[in-house]
C-alpha cells in the first residue's frame, strides 16, 4: 500500500480537487519569477516565460498557470528591445498582479522599454505591486576609498543626496505616466522605484563601488538604504537605514506637468 502511494504520488496530486490544488499552487509560486521574451521580427509579441517545473506535463500546466501568473512577479526588463515595429501582448498578462522592469535592458528612457511596460500595465487590470528601476546615480562626496565607516555619518551623507537624486530620475515620461495611471486607479496598486547608489571612482579606484539600492515604496511612503554588493554590512536583505517621505511626495515630483 505504501510503495502504491508512493509510485503514485505524481497522480494523486492532480487528483485533490481543484480549490485544494489551487491553494498548493498559489503558496508554491508567492516568490516565483517569470521571465518574458519577444517573438517576431519587426513586429513582436511579449510572451511570459515559465520555469521547466511549470512544462511537465500539459494537464499540469493548464492547472497551475493561472496562480503562477497572479502570484509570481513577471520582470520586462530581461530581454533586448530592439524590435522597430509594433508591440502586442499575450492575453495572460490580464493574469499578472506583480510587474517588474528592472532586467539589465531595461532603460526608463528608451521609446520601446517604455511602450512594452505602459501596455503591461494597462493589460493587467488587477495589479497589484509595479517593481520599477529608474537608473543608478553617483554620490559626491562618497569615495571608494574613504566613505564614512559610522553608520550615523553613511545616513547623514546619503539622506542629505539619496531624496534630491531620486527625484530628478523619476522625471521620464513612463514615471510620470505610471502616477498617472496609479491615481487613475485610486492608487489600487503599490509603486515600488529603486535606485543604484554608488560611490564616485577615484584615480586610484576606477571600479564604481555599489553600496545601496535605494528603495522608494508607495505603500509605506519610506525610502529604504538596503545594502549592496560592495557595502561591508553584511545583511544585505535587510535596510541599513530608512526615510519616512512625505504622504504626497511622489505625486509633488509632477505637480508642475500636466496629464499626458
Amino acid at each position: 500500500m505504501v510503495a502504491s502511494v508512493a509510485n503514485n504520488g505524481a497522480t494523486r496530486l492532480l487528483d485533490l480537487p481543484n480549490e485544494i490544488l489551487q491553494m498548493i499552487f498559489r503558496e508554491a509560486y508567492k516568490r516565483l519569477r517569470l521571465g518574458c521574451k519577444y517573438s517576431g521580427t519587426s513586429d513582436q509579441t511579449a510572451l511570459i516565460t515559465y520555469p521547466s517545473v511549470l512544462l511537465v506535463s500539459k494537464c499540469f500546466y493548464a492547472m497551475a498557470k493561472a496562480a503562477a501568473i497572479e502570484e509570481g512577479t513577471v520582470d520586462l526588463g530581461g530581454p533586448r528591445f530592439n524590435f522597430s515595429g509594433n508591440l502586442c501582448l499575450s492575453p495572460s498578462f490580464h493574469l499578472v498582479q506583480h510587474l517588474e522592469a528592472t532586467g539589465n535592458n531595461w532603460d526608463p528612457w528608451q521609446a520601446k522599454a517604455t511602450e512594452a511596460v505602459m501596455m503591461a500595465i494597462k493589460a493587467a487590470t488587477q495589479l497589484k505591486t509595479l517593481h520599477l528601476n529608474i537608473g543608478t546615480i553617483y554620490l559626491p562626496h562618497i569615495r571608494a576609498h574613504g566613505w564614512p565607516l559610522r553608520k550615523e555619518a553613511r545616513s547623514r551623507s546619503v539622506s542629505r543626496w539619496g531624496p534630491q537624486r531620486l527625484s530628478r530620475a523619476s522625471k521620464p515620461t513612463i514615471t510620470f505616466w505610471i502616477v498617472q495611471e496609479w491615481k487613475k486607479r485610486d492608487r489600487a496598486f503599490e509603486i515600488c522605484m529603486e535606485m543604484v547608489l554608488k560611490a564616485n571612482p577615484t584615480p586610484t579606484d576606477e571600479h564604481h563601488h555599489r553600496f545601496w539600492n535605494m528603495v522608494f515604496s508607495t505603500r509605506t511612503n519610506n525610502v529604504a538604504f538596503m545594502p549592496g554588493k560592495d557595502n561591508r554590512n553584511p545583511m544585505k536583505d535587510d535596510s541599513e537605514f530608512d526615510m519616512t517621505m512625505d504622504p504626497g511626495y511622489l505625486e509633488s515630483l509632477f505637480a508642475d506637468r500636466k496629464r499626458l
